[in-house]
């Protein structure tokens, strides 16, 4: 299991997913770090197709390297990640990098953990030309210009067009995947194939490291005669209610699903989730008894007829192609009918949003930041537009 040093760990953390090259031993080896969410790790574990692109951009007359991924794990709308390299270091990582034969790769989820190791073998020459040129470094988050002018020359490439732009697929071949223990959660690996499951348990990793001892349980059972399961987890803290519902596309089986039978899934699986949250809050409100997976009642230190309360759907990925000004008002409904504040998640929101938070306090009041948000845009896709608070923080 390959561990990166502290530094490409607080590189990778500021990242929502991308490529990053680095160097370690002595002599130095490079090596290259991957991260991305787990639906479409799967997706490049089972088979699908991976490229790594460059791109010279000319804007304010500077040029700066830009470099990314291309997931195909929907052949007509590929997943295209992007970065800026910043510093003449991270250039010189990348020009050796390329420069071998055969470099290591190591993939990393959304919570940075290590989950398969690969080999990867580049058959461009095309990248040494680009890697002889001057550029430009800037040492600050990536550019929402510079971005656009990436991603179009990108897809011009993608398209047989002409472009400043090299698309190299990368011949990977994977290792046995990792087997990571989770303390109170359990063993994960990418290769399980209780997708939901797995999923699940992330979750529950972060809320239950998050949260105070005995504040948050997986799977709480109602306490009736079939011990029907009240929400696949639930937390809680002195003035503050937090139900998940959980909903993975399973990938593992069919690594490439188009755009519109991804939509299809998505959407079914979301309302399931609403319907589920809602029910549970109901119940919640009626004051019916609350079990943990040992039986126990759980004893929710509020008032449960009025106290607040957050619902959360986790989705595998936040699919840009979905309706999201449709979902968004959804939420809004719901939220009115429940008496609850509705949200739509993926793993890498809820990790950055608990991140940010710090505490139980803050990320209550983020959460309503969050849902205001969605009620002034009336659209559920408000990720990378939320501005975080902090315990000083007064307002937005």
């Amino acid at each position: 299991m390959f561990i990166p040093s502290y530094e490409d760990q607080c590189q990778m953390k500021s990242e929502r997913s991308g490529i990053f090259f680095s160097k370690i031993g002595e002599p130095e080896h490079p090596y290259m770090l991957i991260k991305l969410p787990q639906v479409v790790l799967k997706s490049v574990y089972a088979g699908c197709s991976l490229a790594i692109a460059f791109s010279a951009l000319n804007v304010r007359n500077q040029t700066y390297l830009a470099c990314g991924l291309i997931i195909w794990d929907d052949i007509a709308s590929p997943m295209i990640t992007y970065q800026l390299i910043r510093s003449e270091n991270e250039f010189n990582s990348i020009r050796e990098g390329i420069s071998k034969k055969l470099l290591p790769i190591h993939f990393f989820d959304e919570l940075v953990r290590p989950i398969v190791s690969a080999t990867s073998r580049f058959n461009s020459s095309e990248f040494y030309s680009y890697m002889n040129n001057i550029y430009d470094f800037i040492d600050v988050e990536n550019d929402d210009d510079l971005y656009e002018e990436y991603k179009m020359q990108v897809e011009a490439r993608m398209a047989g067009r002409d472009a400043d732009c090299i698309i190299c697929k990368l011949e990977v071949q994977f290792g046995e995947p990792n087997e990571i223990f989770i303390p109170l959660v359990g063993r994960f690996s990418i290769d399980d194939k209780d997708e939901g499951g797995c999923l699940e348990d992330s979750v529950f990793h972060l809320v239950e490291a998050f949260y105070a001892i005995g504040n948050s349980v997986k799977s709480p059972q109602l306490d009736t005669e079939n011990r029907r399961e009240l929400t696949d987890i639930l937390a809680w803290d002195e003035y503050h209610t937090c139900f998940i519902e959980s909903k993975c596309l399973s990938i593992l089986d069919r690594p490439i699903i188009d755009k519109d039978k991804r939509i299809k899934n998505i959407t079914k699986h979301l309302d399931k989730a609403l319907n589920q949250l809602e029910g549970a809050v109901k119940k919640y409100r009626r004051n019916e008894m609350i079990l943990n997976e040992k039986l126990e009642i759980i004893n929710i230190p509020h008032k449960r007829e009025n106290g607040i309360i957050d619902c959360i759907v986790l989705i595998s990925e936040m699919y840009p192609f979905l309706d999201w000004e449709s979902i968004g008002k959804e939420l809004l409904t719901r939220s009115k009918n429940a008496g609850a504040f509705f949200h739509v998640f993926d793993l890498s929101e809820l990790q950055q949003l608990i991140g940010v938070s710090k505490t139980t306090t803050v990320w209550n009041a983020n959460l309503f930041k969050r849902w205001e948000k969605i009620k002034e845009t009336e659209n559920a896709f408000v990720r990378s537009k939320i501005v975080f608070i902090d315990e000083t923080s007064e307002n937005l």
